[in-house]
């Protein structure tokens, strides 16, 4: 009899224990769920407000539009830069899914500020009365897209206002990340056609990837070269601001990276990762021939090339016993030299194009136009004549005359001749056929 009661005993000694540590199981799982709730609502509260702030800055955005377009004022600074400030806190408040959403589109979650270059160019056109019917499709369509934005984000606030009262519609609400980076994309990718070759997304089509590849390879005389494309080409938000993608090809022996632009397959700069270290070196009529064959083989053929000589290892200092031929190459066309010069490098023992790269301080652009043409000037103005112009616009300044040469045209988005002098350090231009100066190029 006393050990079945002693048995009662543990067994409701024990069942209160269970009960007591199910009730502390249970104040801990509330706790945990109050907690966690509560850190989620503070979340979506802070989203809320930064969605408050982005529909502030897309408002600014809106305005530099119009005032671009109208030309009532400079555009000052770049107006994306404060959007991206406030997209850049919001994405720290996105819930698990919205991360994940945002890791899995492929583009960033942020404007291109190339957003930028759009107003300005619009902005510069509208000011010398160039607006054309191109220009009036880009400002259609970025107001088109701006007013998509700032409606999305009202219905975003509109739908998160109820999280302060724990609405459940505002609780359970997810922000539509892919919405807004496919209008990040889309307005970038206007934003850049236009500012870099005033032109629409539509008139401008990506080369393929196929086409990439086979240009490559054909660059690099190596039909068999592996070669590596940082991007697909398939979709326009995988290239840059300026048009370009990033590349690598692996050929046996050495290995190239580089950039190509995705419009027009040009190459303007890449370097190889290994050159040689010993052996004889070749002679300099040997490599000037290589460098001749090479521009005769990859070179636009509507234009002639001006090769000058720089030296061995131009600009070069290596802890390495490496040896380059090192030679300025300069674009003409009807004697005239383009608005952009590059930087080729052969390898002097084995006579292999190294590297090529813009020259900055030569150029006043990253790339030429290949899909711009070249008004031709059957009488241009004479140096004296350019000179007497300028001299009158701008009496008592120092000038320094540098010489003739093609630069592509802002307002009539082609190829024009102008002479080109120095002013206090800055470079202005005469046009060659008008005499017009401070045309902006």
């Amino acid at each position: 009899m006393n050990i079945i009661r002693s048995n009662q005993l543990d067994y409701y000694g024990l069942h209160k224990r269970i009960f007591r540590l199910s009730w502390f199981l249970l104040v801990l799982i509330v706790a945990i769920v109050w907690f966690t709730s509560r850190t989620y609502i503070e979340e979506r509260t802070f989203l809320l407000q930064d969605i408050s702030k982005a529909e502030d800055t897309m408002s600014h955005i809106s305005f530099a539009l119009e005032s671009a377009r109208h030309g009532s004022r400079e555009v000052v600074g770049n107006p994306s830069f404060e959007h991206n400030e406030h997209l850049n806190t919001l994405q720290r408040h996105f819930n698990w899914w919205e991360s994940f959403k945002a890791e899995q589109h492929p583009y960033q979650f942020a404007l291109n500020t190339s957003i930028g270059d759009f107003l300005e160019v619009l902005h510069t056109k509208k000011s010398y009365d160039a607006i054309g019917s191109v220009d009036q499709e880009a400002y259609k369509n970025m107001r088109g897209l701006i007013e998509q934005y700032q409606k999305a984000l009202e219905e975003e606030r509109m739908h998160l206002n109820g999280i302060l009262g724990w609405e459940l519609s505002s609780i359970v609400h997810t922000f539509n990340v892919q919405m807004y980076m496919d209008l990040h994309q889309q307005m970038g990718q206007l934003s850049m056609t236009y500012s870099q070759y005033q032109q629409l997304p539509s008139e401008m089509s990506l080369i393929s990837e196929q086409q990439a590849k086979e240009t490559l390879r054909e660059l690099f005389s190596n039909p068999e070269a592996d070669v590596h494309l940082s991007e697909h080409l398939s979709e326009a938000h995988h290239v840059d601001s300026r048009g370009f993608l990033q590349f690598d090809v692996d050929i046996a022996g050495n290995d190239y990276s580089g950039e190509m632009n995705a419009y027009t397959g040009e190459v303007p700069h890449f370097r190889a990762h290994g050159e040689s270290t010993s052996g004889e070196v070749i002679s300099k009529t040997k490599a000037g021939q290589i460098m001749k064959d090479f521009l005769n083989k990859n070179g636009e053929h509507r234009f002639e090339y001006e090769v000058t000589y720089l030296g061995m290892n131009h600009n070069f200092t290596s802890n390495v016993d490496i040896k380059r031929y090192s030679y300025k190459v300069t674009p003409t066309y009807d004697g005239y030299p383009l608005h952009i010069a590059y930087q080729y490098n052969i390898d002097a023992r084995t006579g292999e194009m190294v590297s090529k790269r813009v020259m900055e301080s030569e150029s006043r652009d990253h790339s030429i136009h290949q899909n711009m043409s070249i008004q031709p000037v059957t009488n241009p103005i004479s140096k004296q004549q350019a000179t007497e112009v300028f001299e009158q616009e701008y009496p008592d300044m120092p000038i320094e005359y540098e010489g003739m040469t093609y630069i592509p045209s802002l307002l009539s988005n082609q190829y024009e001749l102008v002479y080109q002098f120095t002013l206090d350090h800055e470079k202005t231009y005469i046009n060659a056929q008008t005499g017009d100066v401070d045309i902006p190029y």
